[in-house]
């Protein structure tokens, strides 16, 4: 893919730093689909709800005043977490095998949220399903659950899966789960339940670590740890412009940086997320979260972390990531105006690489206000 403009992200970039009490790793941002309202989860059992807004003469700037905060069950880690259609209710999955709920607005005094399911193992993923008022949730233990808010611990179904989850996302009526065999299921759930549509094997030759759906449910991308992307249409076969029949599907490699002795590092991908207008980002290992336009298939513009000019200024004594601080969860607000994203340890070193000395100053979060030129390719170049 072609290049354009670099930024960057962090303290230095126009970025506002939420005030956290997070000590460890952030693990997933989700946004109100009807409001400005932003949940984070962190390794260390914590849950805070944000009110974000736009501030500033041409609304440039954004501020976020702490609404809520609670912790989970024996401080145990909160892995996943999505909002009701709604806005009223965030649903969370957990290291303690619980998916769990907390309407906005109730006092928790101290207690964890409400339990409404459980698997036998981690809670890596959940999703709200709207036409149904369904909550699905998948884990380590190899299976798709399915649960009815109204009426707590009482499962619907469950499918078992080939192999544990690492990844999961639903759009409209299309469930995506990417396994540890390095497939993926694709259900539909247009009618009275979900239906196997597909398991595909993945182009990716490493393990998947985000998925996403298309914008317009026409198929899904997929992310790995080895710095690569493969976009993956349903109709693997299209017509171009001279009548001749092409592949849908590509892929390709980001998140990728080269040392002074010629050696390639490559980062994991640790987030996918789509824009309202169809471009998306990818978010790495490599502290770097990249805009893209899905239709050129061209890079628009780069986000470095914090220590890029510690980075730059040192580039002559060796290789240095251009952040030692990943980017390990990200997503937009509703309306595409705002860029929630985390900094902090992406475990991609194991136990040894975990510093939890560093505690709430190295598990960040910050929102970027999303400009134009951000999102949408200059029309001045081809």
């Amino acid at each position: 893919m072609s290049s354009d403009t670099n930024g960057r992200a962090g303290a230095n970039s126009g970025s506002y730093l939420l005030p956290s009490s997070a000590t460890d790793t952030i693990s997933s941002l989700s946004w109100s689909p009807t409001a400005n309202h932003l949940c984070s989860t962190s390794w260390d059992g914590k849950i805070h709800i944000y009110e974000v807004s736009q501030t500033g003469h041409a609304y440039n700037q954004a501020t976020a005043n702490p609404k809520a905060e609670a912790i989970n069950e024996n401080s145990a880690p909160v892995l996943c977490s999505t909002f009701s259609s709604d806005g009223n209710t965030i649903y969370l999955g957990g290291g303690d095998n619980s998916v769990r709920m907390w309407q906005l607005g109730q006092q928790l005094n101290g207690a964890a949220p409400a339990k409404i399911g459980e698997h036998t193992m981690p809670v890596i993923a959940v999703c709200y399903y709207q036409r149904l008022n369904w909550v699905v949730s998948t884990s380590f233990d190899k299976q798709l659950s399915f649960w009815n808010p109204q009426q707590p611990m009482v499962k619907l179904g469950s499918i078992p899966m080939e192999d544990k989850a690492y990844a999961m996302d639903l759009r409209g009526d299309v469930l995506v789960v990417a396994l540890a065999n390095n497939t993926i299921n694709v259900y539909s759930m247009a009618g009275q339940g979900p239906e196997l549509k597909f398991n595909l094997r993945s182009e990716l030759k490493f393990q998947i670590r985000s998925i996403k759906v298309l914008p317009d449910c026409t198929g899904f991308s997929v992310g790995g740890i080895e710095g690569r992307v493969s976009i993956f249409p349903f109709e693997e076969i299209k017509t171009n412009n001279n009548g001749k029949e092409v592949s849908n599907r590509f892929a390709f490699r980001c998140h990728r940086q080269t040392d002074s002795q010629k050696r390639t590092h490559a980062y994991s991908i640790n987030v996918l997320a789509f824009h309202p207008n169809h471009s998306f980002i990818t978010a790495g290992g490599d502290g770097e979260i990249t805009f893209w336009d899905y239709n050129k298939r061209s890079r628009l513009k780069r986000l470095l972390t914090d220590n890029y000019d510690e980075w730059k200024n040192n580039a002559g004594s060796g290789f240095k990531t251009q952040s030692n601080t990943p980017v390990t969860a990200a997503n937009f607000n509703a309306q595409g105006t705002m860029l929630a994203y985390s900094c902090g340890y992406d475990w991609s070193k194991g136990s040894q690489g975990h510093n939890p000395a560093g505690g709430a100053a190295t598990n960040q979060i910050y929102v970027y206000v999303v400009q134009e030129f951000d999102v949408k390719q200059n029309p001045m170049k081809k």
